[in-house]
């Protein structure tokens, strides 16, 4: 009884850091900033959107607080990038 549990939590936390390292991972300021001319030819409704999802996504993957401001400071960057991508 006590194994079958083991390896019931042992997934759980397997799942829940793999999801945390794919998220810190896939959607970081690289990752969005490579695919910042994509953006562009989206609407602009939709595009916030996603952006606040990655925000979102980031802020349960982060384990501090300060990891959390450090993506609010790069939040602030990419209005700027996507309308140097446009001109």
């Amino acid at each position: 009884m006590n194994f079958v549990s083991f390896r019931v939590s042992f997934k759980n936390n397997f799942f829940v850091f793999f999801v945390s390292y794919f998220i810190k991972n896939i959607f970081s300021f690289r990752f969005r900033f490579v695919t910042c001319h994509f953006y562009t030819k989206m609407t602009k409704k939709y595009s916030i959107f996603l952006d606040n999802f990655f925000t979102i996504l980031s802020y349960f993957s982060a384990k501090n607080r300060k990891f959390f401001s450090q993506k609010m400071k790069i939040q602030k960057i990419m209005p700027a990038a996507l309308k140097m991508e446009e001109i």
